[in-house]
Formats: structure tokens, sequence, C-alpha cells
């Protein structure tokens, strides 16, 4: 009998992990549809300026918008993070929201965003995040 219950935990202990690992989908009522959310954070200081207005625009026409036609939300705001040498920064900010279905084409769409806007602008990085999510349109 105990042989059988220590089985049983090492079972379960080892099926624990693998089950953690897997996010569960959200339950979406009708109409709504499981989707992802991904938000980017672009800062808009570069190394001699700021990215103007009509350059973060000729970003979203050429960049984002092929990759996601079906919409996407952008706004300003005011960031701060820590550069590799440690030193706090302040700058103005650009929120991209896009929401899609979480495949492997979106994911590949948002990784050349980014990588684009860090060639473009010369940017260390872009904070991008992700949740599930449920929507309608």
């Amino acid at each position: 009998m105990i042989a059988r219950v220590r089985a049983a935990a090492v079972i379960v202990a080892a099926l624990l992990p693998a089950a953690c690992a897997v996010p569960l989908a959200p339950h979406c009522p009708a109409p709504m549809q499981d989707m992802e959310a991904s938000t980017l954070y672009f800062g808009m200081q570069t190394p001699s300026s700021l990215v103007s207005a009509a350059a973060w625009q000729r970003f979203v026409d050429e960049v984002v918008t092929p990759r996601f036609e079906a919409g996407l939300t952008h706004w300003p705001a005011s960031g701060q993070w820590k550069s590799a040498d440690g030193e706090i920064l302040r700058e103005p900010s650009r929120v991209l929201l896009l929401l899609h279905p979480g495949d492997r084409a979106s994911r590949d769409g948002i990784d050349r965003i980014v990588e684009e806007y860090r060639t473009r602008f010369d940017q260390e990085s872009v904070l991008v995040t992700g949740q599930r999510v449920c929507a309608s349109f």
C-alpha cells in the first residue's frame, strides 16, 4: 500500500511541472473569442534626438500595419527604465497594443517589429508583454 502511495506521489510530482507550464486558455463567453494581447513599449529617445511623430507614424505604416492589418492601437506614454550601464532614464514613449491569435506568425511578426524598431532608431530594447484574453470585435 505504501509503495502504491509513493508511486502515485512520484507520478503526480513528475506531471505537476508540465501542468503548470501550459497556461489554460480563458473560457470566453459568446461572442467573445480567445486571443492573445501583446503590449509593446517603445522608448522615443534615440542617442541623438527624439523619434518624431512623423517617424513613428512611418514605422507604424511600414512595419507594424503590414503584419497586423486587422487593427492595432497605440498611444503616447511616459517611460522610465534602467539602461545596461545602470543609469535611470526617463523618456517619452509609445505603447502599442496588438490582439492576435497567438500563433507562430503573430509572434514572428512581433519579433520583426521589435528588431526593426531597435535597428531603425538605435534602441537598446523594446519591452513586450503578453496575456491571454477574451475579445470580440
